[in-house]
């Protein structure tokens, strides 16, 4: 992607603040007497080469007693980087402490992302899953703006 880690880290951070903002809106939590969940998800990449980029990630989520924390790491190949046509796969393995092993794989095109993960429990909690874990499916769509040109000349001799 042509946008530096900091502004994708703002950018990210701006969707999820806002994402979350009009759920709780939308489901009346705000001014309810119901716990208020918070989330945190901080997301980054180093850079490896022109084609391949290590990914990590940490994720802390709560509501009244109940947290949740998990992290994860992974690889991003770039199948493309030309504009308008920047195209990834990536993989990672992510660990939901005291809960679940989660393998990923995601597809991105542009701004949109494809992924499938699944869950696999390892906690002793089997009234929902019987202890089977699930799949996910996550369509994603992060609006990130343009980086601004370097320097504009209207005329080669100036």
């Amino acid at each position: 992607s042509n946008a530096g880690p900091w502004r994708r880290f703002v950018a990210r951070l701006i969707d999820l603040w806002l994402f979350g903002l009009l759920v709780a809106l939308a489901a009346g939590y705000i001014g309810s007497r119901l716990s208020m969940r918070f989330a945190f998800l901080a997301d980054g990449c180093l850079q490896r080469s022109e084609q391949f980029d290590w990914v990590a990630y940490v994720g802390i989520q709560g509501m009244s007693k109940a947290t949740s924390i998990m992290a994860g790491g992974g690889i991003r190949r770039f199948l493309s980087t030309k504009p308008g046509k920047s195209t990834a796969v990536q993989a990672t393995l992510g660990l939901r402490i005291g809960d679940a092993i989660i393998p990923a794989v995601q597809l991105e095109y542009n701004a949109w992302t494809v992924g499938l993960s699944y869950d696999l429990n390892l906690s002793t909690f089997n009234e929902a899953t019987a202890g089977r874990g699930g799949p996910e499916i996550a369509v994603v769509y992060k609006p990130i703006p343009p980086a601004p040109p370097k320097t504009f000349k209207t005329c080669p001799i100036f």
